[in-house]
C-alpha cells in the first residue's frame, strides 16, 4: 500500500514537472515572438517582415524575383493580381518586388483590401512607394504608406544583387536620397534600383516621369555600372538600354492600361540574377 501511494506521489510530481516544463518553454517562445516584433522599440512593418524572410542565399548563388508594378486595388482589372499571387504561390521565386501604385489612392480602407491581398503570397513581397499610394490630393503625404510599410527608401541584399528602392513619388529625388543612392551604390554585387516613376530619357512618350534629381541619379548609376532600373508608372511593357543600364517599365499588373504607348497588355517579369549574369521574361495574362 505505501509502494503504492509512493508510486501515486511519483507521478504526479512527474505530470506537474512536465506540465511545468512546458508551461516555461511556452513562455520563452512567447518572450521571443515579442522580441521578435519591436524593433527600436517598435513593431516591423511589412517591408522589414518581409526582407527578413528571404532565405540564406550565397554571393555566387542564384536567385529569382518577381517584378510588376500598378496594381491599384480595389480597382484590379480583370483579376489580374489573383493571378500574379497564384503563379507566385505555384512558382515560388525567391522574393516579389513591387514598383508601387498598390492602391488606387492611398485611404485607409484601401490599405485594408491591399493587406488581404498581399497576405494570400507565400512568398515574401517587398515594395516600393507610388504616386497613387499617397493620398494623391498630396504626393508629399505617405501617412498612410508609411503606417503599413514602413520606410520609403531603403535596400536589401539579396545573394549575388543589391536592390534599393528609392521614393519619387512626388517626382523628385531630392539630396537626401541622392546621398543615400550615392552610399548604396557602393557594393561589389549587383545594382538593381526599384522606384516607381520611370526616367523620362528614355521614352519621350512618359509625361509625368522623374523630374527633380534626374541629371544627378543618370551620373550616379552609370559610375556605379547599375545593372537595371525597374520602375511602373506607366502602364505598359517598356524595355529600353542606355550606356549599358537596362531600364525595365512593367506597369501592367492590374491597372487600367495605357493608350498612348506600345506594348500595352498586363504582365510581369521574372528576373533572374547570377553572380555576373542577368536575364528577365515577361509573362502575360
Amino acid at each position: 500500500m505505501r509502494n503504492t501511494k509512493k508510486n501515486i506521489t511519483n507521478k504526479v510530481r512527474l505530470s506537474l514537472f512536465v506540465l511545468l516544463f512546458l508551461f516555461s518553454a511556452l513562455l520563452i517562445v512567447a518572450d521571443k515572438g515579442v522580441a521578435a516584433e519591436n524593433v527600436n522599440g517598435r513593431k516591423p512593418l511589412w517591408n522589414e517582415i518581409n526582407i527578413s524572410r528571404i532565405r540564406d542565399i550565397p554571393v555566387d548563388g542564384n536567385i529569382e524575383f518577381f517584378f510588376c508594378a500598378d496594381l491599384h486595388i480595389p480597382f484590379d482589372d480583370r483579376g489580374i493580381v489573383k493571378k500574379i499571387v497564384r503563379q507566385a504561390n505555384s512558382r515560388k521565386p525567391d522574393f516579389v518586388l513591387l514598383g508601387g501604385d498598390l492602391v488606387q489612392m492611398g485611404l485607409p480602407n484601401y490599405y485594408t483590401t491591399l493587406k488581404k491581398v498581399l497576405r494570400k503570397f507565400r512568398v515574401p513581397v517587398i515594395s516600393a512607394i507610388g504616386n497613387h499610394d499617397t493620398s494623391f490630393s498630396d504626393y508629399s503625404d505617405q501617412r498612410q504608406w508609411k503606417k503599413f510599410f514602413g520606410n520609403t527608401f531603403f535596400y536589401f541584399d539579396a545573394g549575388p544583387a543589391r536592390f534599393i528602392f528609392l521614393n519619387n513619388a512626388n517626382f523628385d529625388l531630392k539630396d537626401a536620397q541622392l546621398g543615400f543612392l550615392e552610399n548604396a551604390l557602393k557594393t561589389d554585387l549587383q545594382k538593381f534600383i526599384i522606384m516607381h516613376r520611370p526616367v523620362g530619357y528614355v521614352n519621350k512618350l512618359y509625361i509625368t516621369p522623374l523630374k527633380g534629381g534626374s541629371e544627378r541619379f543618370r551620373e550616379l548609376i552609370e559610375k556605379a555600372g547599375v545593372t537595371a532600373v525597374m520602375t511602373g508608372h506607366e502602364h505598359h511593357y517598356g524595355s529600353y538600354e542606355v550606356d549599358g543600364i537596362k531600364y525595365i517599365v512593367s506597369g501592367g499588373a492590374g491597372g487600367r492600361l495605357n493608350t498612348n504607348t506600345k506594348n500595352n497588355y498586363h504582365h510581369y517579369i521574372i528576373g533572374n540574377v547570377g553572380k555576373d549574369t542577368f536575364s528577365f521574361q515577361v509573362i502575360t495574362l
